[in-house]
């Protein structure tokens, strides 16, 4: 468990917030505000540390499920699985016009790959309205020594 009386810095994206104390530091990964890909300071770590690093913070992460992974990777991976969704589909048109026959599974690997993607996008754009809502609100000054 953190020491509660510590003082926190989080950095993401280049913005640094802090200092926070343990309760904003984790209220804030638990709301969205930053996700796993953060690094938090604090002067018992020594140095800039990956947030999955530290035990509490993993726990909340682990909690946040899908929501922990950074709205950037999100989005990719959403697009790739919509895309292999389109590519089936074209695929079984391009067969079934050719004459040939399109498996019964054909249309669940569709399903399959599209359902998923579809909502890899909107979990990524909702945690990057949060990031932005967070990145608008009041902030004090976090300590130099990482850009």
């Amino acid at each position: 468990m953190t020491d509660d009386a510590r003082t926190w810095h989080v950095s993401l994206e280049g913005r640094q917030e802090g200092p926070l104390s343990t309760a904003e530091m984790l209220e804030g990964f638990a709301n969205g505000r930053w996700h796993a890909g953060a690094l938090v300071f604090t002067e018992s770590l020594g140095t800039w540390t990956k947030s999955q690093r530290v035990p509490d913070i993993a726990s909340v992460l682990r909690k946040r499920g899908m929501a922990s992974i950074p709205p950037r990777q999100m989005r990719l991976f959403g697009w790739l699985l919509v895309a292999s969704g389109l590519a089936w589909c074209v695929l079984m048109i391009l067969t079934a016009m050719a004459g040939g026959h399109v498996s019964v599974i054909a249309p669940g690997l569709v399903g399959a790959s599209f359902g998923p993607g579809v909502l890899f996008l909107w979990h990524a754009r909702k945690a990057e309205r949060a990031a932005r809502l967070a990145r608008d609100a009041p902030r004090a000054e976090a300590p130099s020594g990482h850009s």
